[in-house]
């Protein structure tokens, strides 16, 4: 008898309906950039209902230092 080498199937979850927009976010740094204005990074902000997407300029230097407050 040979053994299984793959894991056992589980039950599937369903994912839940999203109701409302900017509660559920995907957030990402687009870095290593040429320098513009001072700026060399941008975070992106993107809502998974709407798919809406926002951009702002950071510098790398300080985006390890603190974290962005979105308003």
């Amino acid at each position: 008898m040979k053994n299984r080498t793959e894991a056992l199937a589980v039950k599937l979850i369903i994912n839940k309906v999203l109701e409302k927009l900017w509660i559920h976010l995907m957030v990402d740094f687009i870095t290593k950039l040429l320098l513009v204005v001072g700026k060399d990074t941008i975070l992106v902000v993107c809502d998974r209902l709407s798919e809406m997407a926002h951009f702002c300029g950071h510098n790398k230097r300080n985006n390890s230092r603190r974290t962005s407050k979105i308003v």
